[in-house]
Parts: C-alpha cells; structure tokens; sequence
C-alpha cells in the first residue's frame, strides 16, 4: 500500500514532466531552465541529438525546433523508484513532429524512453539527468 508521501512524489514526478512536454511542445524556452538542477546532464544523444548542460541544450533546442510546426509529446508508462529526495525515473515517451524545410514537410514519429534522476529541492522536483533512449523512428532523418 502506498502512503501519502509517495502518491504525492509520484503524482509531482508525473506533473514535473507534462510540464516538461508542454514547455517543448509550446516552445516556452524561457521556462526550460526551472525545470532543471543547475548542474543537470541533458543527453539527447539517442534521437540524433547533443548532450550537454541545461544552457547548452536549451539553443539547440531551439534551434531545432525553429523548423517545427507540429510536436506532440505524449509521455505515459512511469516507472518511479523513490529513494527519500532523490528518484530514478523512467517513462515512455511517443512524440509526432512535422518538420518544414524549404517549403516541404516531412513527418515523424519517435518512440523513446527517457530515463531520469530527480532531487527534490526546496519542496519541489527538479531533474538532474535526463537522456534519451530510442525505441523506433519513422520517417526520413531531419
């Protein structure tokens, strides 16, 4: 039976990454930075990606997204272990995006795990690792 604490870690730990999503999707950069550590490791490597601190990976994002007119990450699948203020995190991540190049669309669907640590600082979840690891990919490489 879970307690209190943990339904209440678990259901924060969910929350921490739908806004997560929902800052990529929206490409509300100037909020990407709160949701991380100061030291976090953000590998994107696993999509074709760069790895690198949060101000390092928060340009490339936006450099690669500035292609975009669609992205749609769905997140679902978490597997939680809490371990006092710290948690290691794993969740499915499946994300349709459409990339507009020179007046052509090309269309994708990633499937991919991500695979997380997370402090709890001052009261609230932050991610001090993320990266990525590919299931599948569909459609041409951007």
């Amino acid at each position: 039976m879970l307690d209190l604490q943990t339904i209440s870690d678990r259901i924060e730990i969910q929350d921490l990454m739908t806004r997560y999503a929902s800052i990529i999707d929206r490409n509300l950069w100037d909020d990407y930075s709160s949701l991380f550590t100061d030291d976090a490791c953000v590998d994107y490597t696993g999509t074709g990606g760069l790895a690198g601190s949060v101000p390092e990976m928060l340009e490339f994002l936006k450099g690669a997204f500035a292609t975009l007119s669609a992205s749609q990450h769905m997140l679902t699948n978490f597997e939680v272990d809490l371990n006092g203020d710290s948690a290691s995190v794993r969740c499915m991540l499946h994300n349709p995006m459409v990339w507009d190049a020179e007046g052509n669309q090309s269309r994708h669907i990633y499937g991919v795990w991500y695979v997380l640590e997370l402090v709890r600082m001052e009261d609230q979840w932050r991610i001090a690792r993320l990266a990525q690891e590919l299931a599948y990919h569909t459609g041409p490489l951007p």
